[in-house]
């Protein structure tokens, strides 16, 4: 019974990492080129990605 405990406890740590993790940034990307966007890449702006 503990062991199940803690099992479920360490998942739902684990989800909800990245959940309190996300920022609340939205943006609309509009494409006007004619083009399809095939990749789009977003980091911070401090990011040396």
């Amino acid at each position: 019974m503990f062991r199940n405990i803690v099992t479920v406890a360490v998942f739902l740590a684990l989800g909800a990492g990245p959940v309190l993790a996300a920022g609340k940034q939205d943006f609309d990307l509009v494409n006007k080129t004619g083009y399809p966007i095939e990749e789009v890449y977003v980091a911070p702006s401090s990011s040396d990605d």
